[in-house]
Parts: C-alpha cells; structure tokens; sequence
C-alpha cells in the first residue's frame, strides 16, 4: 500500500446496486471500470 493508502485497486465488495428491490454487491453490467478507477485516483497522480 502506498503512503497515501491508495492500493491502486477497485474491490468490487465496496460497491452495490439496486436490482428487482434486491441490494447487489459488485458492478453492475457494463460498469466503465476505467471511469471508476479514474474518479478514485489520488490528487497527487490526477495533477
């Protein structure tokens, strides 16, 4: 893990979704993993 405690990962668990009133964990079909990691990434790399 780096100083920043950024792990430079995505773990599914973290995220749910609604579903038939039904909580899902993980993504949802046709998540743009890619978008995700971006939004997540430190202000130190964005920069």
């Amino acid at each position: 893990m780096a100083a920043n405690g950024y792990q430079s990962q995505i773990a599914a668990i973290n995220y749910s979704y609604e579903e038939d009133s039904i909580t899902k964990i993980g993504f949802k079909e046709n998540t743009n993993i890619y978008a995700l990691i971006e939004e997540n990434l430190s202000p130190a790399i964005k920069a």
